[in-house]
């Protein structure tokens, strides 16, 4: 990765750590500051979802936060370089712990939560650690996706449902194929930061960002593709 890119992705994280008021006081070494970011994720992965569903998974949060974050926390507190083991040994929790078989759900709060855990203060001295996580799938990052106008992928998204819910493990991994050949130079995960400032760009254009919450995005991008 380039200086220039480099820096324009430190600032985006630097971003969005202020805009989810994320301390930065907390580090990857100590297993309890990681409740901070795993609780956010839990609510990003999950929250949405229930309302559309009419599902309630609230019960469920400490519950499922504690094994994922041990999962985690030993990942990147460890030599181990083999993402992918721990990446499946979180998915499998998160939907035995969940009682469901949404690998889509179990992703979203995965990969959020590796998210998250980038914005530690401390972060950049394990950036090794990220290099193989991957982009969280969910409605802005699956709009991104089909930008790329891979007919195979697209189709099968189009038979989907609340796709990044509902997707499965084959189409996630092709997906995640996709995007580490064509940035071969950026970790999948931080895409996300790249996407996020896209829309970020689009609001400051509908000189309406100042008064948008994050929530408001999903609104006012309904139809958005992102280029």
């Amino acid at each position: 990765m380039n200086k220039t890119t480099f820096q324009f992705l430190s600032n985006e994280i630097a971003v969005f750590k202020t805009d989810m008021r994320f301390p930065d006081t907390l580090s990857y070494k100590r297993s309890e500051d990681y409740y901070y970011g795993m609780r956010k994720a839990f609510n990003d992965a999950f929250n949405q979802y229930a309302r559309r569903s009419k599902l309630s998974y609230a019960s469920n949060k400490d519950e499922l936060i504690k094994p994922i974050l041990e999962c985690i926390f030993n990942y990147l507190n460890s030599n181990d370089k083999y993402f992918n083991q721990y990446f499946s040994d979180c998915i499998q929790k998160s939907m035995q712990i969940m009682n469901t078989q949404r690998f889509g759900l179990a992703q979203k709060f995965v990969n959020m939560s590796f998210k998250y855990m980038m914005c530690f203060s401390d972060s950049k001295e394990i950036s090794n650690k990220f290099k193989d996580c991957h982009l969280p799938l969910y409605k802005y990052t699956i709009k991104w996706v089909r930008s790329f106008r891979n007919k195979e992928i697209n189709t099968k998204l189009d038979t989907i449902k609340n796709a990044w819910a509902n997707i499965d493990e084959d189409l996630y991994n092709t997906i995640q194929i996709l995007l580490k050949s064509n940035y071969q130079i950026i970790y999948n995960i931080l895409l996300t930061f790249l996407i996020r400032h896209k829309i970020r760009r689009v609001l400051f254009l509908l000189n309406d960002y100042q008064q948008s919450s994050l929530f408001g995005i999903r609104k006012r991008l309904t139809n958005y593709t992102p280029n």
